[in-house]
């Protein structure tokens, strides 16, 4: 441990300093016995950090680590086995998983799960995502939440859904975040609540997910009970999602501009022309009009 502590406080100092080749090279030594330092310099063998760049010498590494009993290298390993996506490079993802999963892994606890949901075994996927949730990884929750809303298991219960997903959106998981303003918003499987469905496609949205911002501005747009009409956060929410590449946003903003007190006639066929160039097929249709 003493000299394990010793060769990455060498390396850390070097990184600080922008000195990556002498940091490679001290990897290069550590790595002649560490599974650490091994991990460590398949990184930056794929970066090409400090020197050229090998992938293929960066999977032997992880390999060596991985066989050392690494959990970080064996997770690592079975995502790239999984990246080549061939039955037989599956079979191997899924053994190196377990491994780093024995090894106290919580994402791939997870993954395990996403692999039986794939292979339509709600059971099992259910019982990995629980384990990843028990070890921390509020996403086995999302997973157990929809293997509980939407499978046709035996075992599911939609109330133990809803509060699992309540509780990977309190974690700010995006997808639950969505997924639950959703509901909140449909009034499926769970109250009615117009006002809360806003506030959780606004925290997905600020996260990144264009199209939970594509269904706040919608809220705004249409009104919804507890949720007066207002064009202008309308737009500012749709200008979000459409910024994310959403088509949708952009269609809705060609009409938002053409049919709204915004009106805009060189926006609204700039938003249009846009979403059609992308193939919108109802934006390609309004411009023909």
């Amino acid at each position: 441990m003493e000299v394990s502590n010793q060769w990455s406080r060498t390396i850390a100092r070097h990184e600080r300093n922008g000195d990556w080749t002498e940091a490679r090279s001290v990897l290069e030594n550590a790595a002649r016995t560490s599974p650490e330092a091994m991990l460590k310099l398949s990184k930056y063998l794929e970066c090409a950090l400090g020197g050229a760049q090998d992938f293929g010498r960066a999977k032997v590494l992880l390999e060596k680590a991985a066989a050392l009993g690494n959990g970080c290298a064996s997770y690592l390993l079975a995502v790239r086995y999984l990246q080549e996506r061939s039955s037989k490079s599956s079979s191997r993802s899924l053994r190196w998983m377990r491994k780093a999963a024995a090894q106290g892994i919580p994402d791939a606890h997870f993954m395990i799960g996403e692999y039986y949901r794939a292979q339509h075994d709600p059971g099992q996927a259910l019982s990995w995502y629980m384990k990843a949730h028990k070890l921390g990884y509020f996403k086995g929750a999302y997973g157990a939440a929809l293997i509980h809303l939407y499978s046709r298991f035996k075992g599911a219960k939609r109330g133990e859904g809803v509060r699992l997903l309540e509780l990977a959106a309190a974690e700010g998981d995006t997808d639950a975040l969505y997924e639950l303003g959703r509901l909140r918003e449909e009034g499926r499987l769970c109250a009615k609540d117009a006002k809360e469905a806003l506030r959780l496609y606004k925290a997905a949205a600020r996260a990144g997910d264009d199209e939970a911002a594509l269904n706040a501005g919608v809220c705004y747009l249409e009104g919804r009970e507890g949720v007066p009409q207002n064009l202008r956060r309308a737009l500012e929410w749709h200008l979000r999602s459409a910024a994310g590449g959403n088509l949708d946003a952009m269609y809705n903003l060609g009409l938002i501009y053409r049919d709204t007190s915004l009106r805009d006639r060189r926006a609204s066929t700039r938003w249009l022309k846009k979403a059609a160039d992308q193939g919108h097929r109802l934006a390609s249709r309004q411009l023909e009009n």
